[in-house]
């Protein structure tokens, strides 16, 4: 009896060692695996309300579009980085849950245009920069560092975060606030007859109501080119950057000097701005019985037959 008590020990081990065995063999490789996880990038911090000085901007941030319909938007579809296209929308986001007003329709007039770049090299810390400008003057211009997380080869940036930080450093700056001071005071002093939109921003009247006549001189027209040939002029409108009103003071800075050749021809010219056909198309826009925010003109001459 005492042999096969000894020897019926070690049977009776083998069915509970063989699970053991085989859990350990199955949980080492996924202990091991943990260690590859990529980071992970933090929730962002909540952000901050604006103050009530500052919160009735309407802002437009400038996205990345394609086809481009500008030279900047060509300039902006060859340069710019997805990662940086993401950040602009993720600020576009926090500007709304900060009480901003956001214009999404880049052809709505806006108080403010925002422009985000961001800089994120591989594994290191990054740098996101806002500029703030209206109707092509720079209002101010905020910097906030990108971090990131994680150990080599397996880091995140925190984008998320850099977009509540610049919202924030938007709310805080000094110029900013000047800005939406000089918009409130305007905006006291409008006429009745320009009507307000509901993102708050100037919008103009109804079809029917009367444009003061422009007091500011014309720039001076283009000129057609001194050749022997049967020259043409084509004009040609497209959509501003936001503006906010239809006529606009001299030197138009809303509008490019120059837009690629949009008629092939032997010249092959840029069309050249036109000051005269833009006011023309603007007050025919806010007067008429279809009410228009703006638009930019431009001439080009082609030349049919040349001597």
């Amino acid at each position: 009896m005492r042999r096969t008590q000894t020897a019926a020990a070690p049977l009776a081990a083998a069915p509970l060692a063989a699970p053991l065995l085989a859990a350990a063999l199955l949980l080492g490789p996924m202990a091991l695996g943990c260690s590859n996880l990529p980071a992970m990038e933090p929730p962002p911090p909540a952000v901050q309300p604006a103050s009530a000085e500052v919160a009735h901007l309407a802002v437009h941030v400038f996205q990345l579009v394609q086809p481009p319909a500008t030279p900047e938007d060509e300039w902006d579809y060859r340069h710019t980085p997805g990662y940086t296209a993401a950040l602009r929308r993720t600020f576009q986001a926090q500007l709304q849950q900060a009480g901003f007003t956001v214009v999404l329709d880049r052809a709505t007039p806006a108080d403010l245009v925002a422009t985000v770049q961001s800089d994120m090299p591989h594994e290191r810390p990054g740098v996101a920069t806002l500029v703030l400008a209206h109707r092509g003057r720079v209002v101010d211009r905020l910097s906030v560092p990108v971090h990131v997380s994680g150990e080599p080869p397996k880091t995140v940036h925190h984008a998320e975060e850099a977009a509540v930080r610049l919202v924030e450093a938007m709310s805080r700056s000094i110029p900013v606030a000047t800005f939406a001071r000089e918009v409130a005071a305007a905006r006291l002093a409008e006429p009745s007859s320009v009507a307000r939109s509901v993102e708050g921003a100037p919008r103009l009247s109804v079809a029917g109501a009367a444009c003061p006549p422009p007091r500011d001189p014309l720039p001076a027209e283009p000129e057609p080119p001194q050749v022997e040939c049967k020259i043409e002029p084509i004009v040609r409108c497209q959509p501003p950057s936001p503006v906010t009103s239809a006529w606009q003071p001299h030197p138009f800075t809303e509008c490019p000097r120059e837009v690629p050749s949009f008629v092939p021809d032997v010249l092959a010219r840029p069309g050249a701005f036109s000051p005269r056909e833009t006011r023309e198309r603007r007050l025919d826009g806010a007067c008429g019985d279809t009410p228009d925010t703006g638009t930019c003109c431009y001439v080009q001459f082609t030349a049919h037959v040349c001597l």
